[in-house]
């Protein structure tokens, strides 16, 4: 039987949330932080997310799902008071006219949920960046700097059982038979069960602490210069897991691009991200021996959740599904290396200098 912080966290994508429409929008942001304000719809997986300008500034708005449990709310406001004014650049809670960093709507169209709003992150995606040379190692040192800032974080909310957690594969496993057949599902299936045996039982010796758990180029925002601003946004994913899981996850979206340190390694670009992510911290060698297992389980995981998501939300498949091709081409290249070699290239390259 699945815990109940499990079954809370996976109706968060498989329940659907009623739609917190623009004027309700607005009436929250007067209601509860007192401006005047123009909104903007913005995309997200599974919560209602806005733009909001006024004269006093521009911020962000995020109803959550219903779903959301609250000590998992107050986990992620918790985070980002954690991070203010640090090193990695985070979006800062916006406080309610009650002081709160969060609030629970008790009437209303989003009864029962969440609102928090914080300051709107400059820069722009790094899904419409090019990737100049340098720009995946600066993200990789970001991610490390982010780890840094989070070693010394606890809190109860970051023991929730997600399906976006490597750590549940096999819970995401059961998904690729939780919807309809689709060409590749017994790529999925192998793949998942070789994780299962090779990469799972490794992970509980490996060091753990909070992580972001979503660095993907929806969530990573980028200012030009030298080196460039690199700013993190959206904890929703945010877990305890093994560390190595936040750089592998943001390696993961670099695999297959071209590699301003070498263009002989296997990976691309996701070896320039694994590089900046040691310059700040060394990787212990069972955590390098571990990370092509951890990028071939993330592109897994991707995909398998959003098959299965755009088949119980049909009407938002063209959102859900807009990484997937990509990530099945990463796959490909993931699944045709030779494991060994990837490994000792990564161990050569990553050994103290």
């Amino acid at each position: 039987m699945a815990s109940s912080s499990a079954a809370s966290t996976q109706a968060v994508l498989t329940d659907a949330a009623d739609r917190v429409d623009l004027d309700a929008a607005r009436s929250l942001v007067a209601a509860h932080y007192g401006v005047d304000a123009v909104v903007t719809r913005l995309s997200g997986e599974r919560d209602d997310n806005f733009r909001v300008d006024s004269d006093r500034g521009t911020w962000m708005l995020k109803v959550a799902h219903g779903a959301e449990a609250r000590a998992v709310t107050e986990f992620q406001s918790e985070i980002l008071a954690h991070l203010e004014g640090g090193k990695v650049s985070v979006p800062s809670v916006i406080p309610t006219v009650a002081g709160t960093s969060h609030e629970w709507l008790a009437d209303g169209p989003a009864a029962g949920r969440a609102i928090r709003m914080t300051t709107f992150s400059p820069g722009v995606l790094l899904r419409d960046v090019p990737l100049v040379p340098g720009l995946a190692r600066s993200i990789g040192c970001t991610v490390a700097e982010l780890g840094l800032a989070l070693a010394d974080f606890r809190h109860p909310g970051a023991d929730v059982e997600l399906l976006w957690d490597v750590q549940q594969a096999h819970q995401t496993r059961k998904l690729v038979d939780d919807r309809p057949a689709l060409p590749g599902e017994d790529i999925l299936r192998a793949g998942f069960d070789h994780f299962l045996e090779v990469g799972v039982p490794k992970l509980s010796g490996l060091p753990r602490q909070v992580i972001h758990n979503d660095a993907n180029p929806d969530n990573i925002l980028v200012e030009s210069g030298e080196p460039p601003t690199i700013s993190l946004v959206d904890f929703g994913d945010a877990v305890i897991a093994p560390r190595v899981v936040d750089l592998a996850v943001a390696a993961s979206y670099h695999v297959g691009l071209p590699s301003a340190a070498d263009q002989a390694t296997p990976l691309g670009a996701a070896t320039d991200v694994i590089l900046g992510y040691v310059e700040r911290t060394p990787l212990y060698d069972s955590e390098i021996e571990l990370l092509h297992e951890l990028l071939i389980a993330r592109v897994l995981t991707a995909i398998t959740i959003a098959s299965w998501r755009a088949a119980r939300f049909p009407d938002n498949d063209d959102y859900i599904l807009r990484n997937t091709a990509s990530a099945w081409r990463r796959l490909e290249i993931l699944q045709s290396a030779d494991r060994r070699t990837v490994t000792d290239d990564l161990l050569r390259r990553c050994a103290p200098r």
